[in-house]
């Protein structure tokens, strides 16, 4: 995802770079983490290089992992999702100008490619990921990322970006 306001503005070394110190600029940051972590690849691997150097630190063997699952997939990984769609619904349960938690629901399956049958999970529920960035002095850096429990519904905390 990009702004025109927030970012990222550039690219450097095929990662994008840029994002404002806004909370626009965090929660397209905790976009786009989510959006590449799905197909994995070179490009995850660098992104998160950049925007979670302490991530990357605790696990040693994580940027070869997501370089050889990338290629593994041959670029494929994404058919599984066909019709999947970034996130939507963003809300803040903390933003200050040095550090930001944002919670990002993507559309439920029935929402993506339309009401299917589903064994693991309800096809209306929306999968939220919670990300805590912080601010450098250059740049936001992913502190955390997790899985909060699926929504059934987005109340009105939640403001649709697309």
């Amino acid at each position: 995802m990009v702004s025109t306001s927030d970012g990222p503005t550039d690219v450097e070394e095929d990662v994008m770079t840029g994002y404002a110190r806004s909370p626009g600029g965090a929660a397209l940051l905790t976009a786009n983490y989510i959006g590449l972590g799905l197909e994995m690849g070179p490009v995850y691997a660098d992104f998160m290089q950049r925007y979670a150097p302490e991530l990357v630190a605790e696990e040693p063997g994580l940027l070869e992992e997501l370089r050889n699952r990338g290629t593994a997939a041959q670029g494929q990984a994404l058919r599984a999702a066909e019709g999947f769609q970034a996130p939507r619904w963003f809300r803040f349960s903390h933003c200050s100008p040095e550090f930001c938690t944002v919670d990002a629901a993507m559309p439920s399956v029935a929402d993506a490619v339309g009401q299917v049958d589903t064994i693991d999970v309800s096809a209306t529920e929306h999968p939220v990921v919670r990300v805590s960035v912080a601010w450098t002095g250059e740049q936001w850096e992913i502190v955390s990322g997790r899985s909060l429990p699926a929504l059934e519904e987005l109340d009105r905390s939640w403001v649709l970006w697309i």
